[in-house]
């Protein structure tokens, strides 16, 4: 078993939100292993990614 010596941490509260709900969509997805993807070198283009979900559920597809 692998453990990590330290967690990253968000500078903004609202990247600890999208943070927080791409470690939940990964872990639902694809299990505790995709978890460690979520970095914050790949936070942006996730981020853009969950925009477009959020808003085609409630709007529509773009």
């Amino acid at each position: 078993m692998d453990r990590p010596r330290s967690a990253p941490q968000n500078n903004a509260q609202s990247d600890s939100i999208v943070t927080a709900l791409l470690f939940i969509q990964a872990h639902v997805i694809a299990g505790i292993e995709v978890c460690k993807c979520v970095t914050p070198e790949v936070l942006d283009s996730k981020v853009e990614r969950l925009v477009v979900m959020i808003y085609e559920e409630n709007v529509g597809i773009l």
